[in-house]
Order: structure tokens, then sequence, then C-alpha cells
């Protein structure tokens, strides 16, 4: 991305609210496709407020559906169910999503236990709302 791409880029990020977004002291959690060019459902970033050190956090393609949270070490966020897959910890609610954490840092992911579903539940609740 060059500089110019960029400056649009963080311009839409920070004003135009085009991309869902957490803020967490210098950084930017948001959520866009796999690669920046692509739009919807996508895998979680992050970004320095001053708009450099860009990098997609997640290892794995799971279309994510909306940052639930973050806390000190984790962020919490719901993936569409794959096809065939099975989550044992949560009964399925509107029967399309699966409950999500990952490192702030990126790359460990594990599914939420069920107190922490409980801490996010009205968050959930909302993001649910929408599927």
């Amino acid at each position: 991305m060059n500089e110019e791409q960029m400056e649009e880029f963080m311009f839409n990020l920070l004003c135009l609210g085009q991309f869902e977004m957490r803020e967490v002291g210098e950084w930017i959690y948001f959520i866009h496709g796999n690669d920046l060019s692509e739009e919807g459902d996508g895998t979680i970033w992050r970004i320095r407020r001053d708009g450099t050190e860009m990098k997609k956090l997640q290892k794995s393609n799971d279309q994510v559906r909306g940052i639930i949270g973050i806390d000190e070490r984790w962020i919490y966020f719901m993936v569409k169910e794959s096809v065939g897959s099975v989550n044992t910890v949560f009964p399925k609610i509107g029967g399309c999503w699966n409950y999500r954490k990952m490192t702030i840092l990126g790359g460990l992911e594990r599914n939420m236990t069920a107190s922490e579903y409980d801490h996010w539940e009205d968050e959930i609740d909302e993001l649910q709302e929408e599927c």
C-alpha cells in the first residue's frame, strides 16, 4: 500500500467508520477482508493510531462477524461457523456463530470459556441480533 492509499485507508478507518473497530491504548483493532482490498466480514487486524505497523493478527481465515470486546490479554470475537464444525462449549444461538478469543498480539486462538461468554453476554446479544 503506498502512502496515498494509507492516508485514504486511515481516513476511512478513523473518520468515516467504514470498518468495525475498537481502540485500545495506542492500537486500533479492526475487521476487514483477508487482504485490505476486500470488504465485509473478514479477519482481525491492528494498526497504531499514527497509521504505522499495520498487521493481520489472525492466522486462520475464519470469517469474523464482530469484535465482542478486548481486555488486557485477549480479543473476544464471533466467527461464522464452518460447515460440519461442532461448538461443544456453547449451545447454538441463532445457529451460525462460534465464540473465540485471540491474544492481543495475534496468533493464538481458542474457544471462549463459559465464564467469558457470561461476562460478554450483552455484547454478544447485540451482535447476534444482526445474524
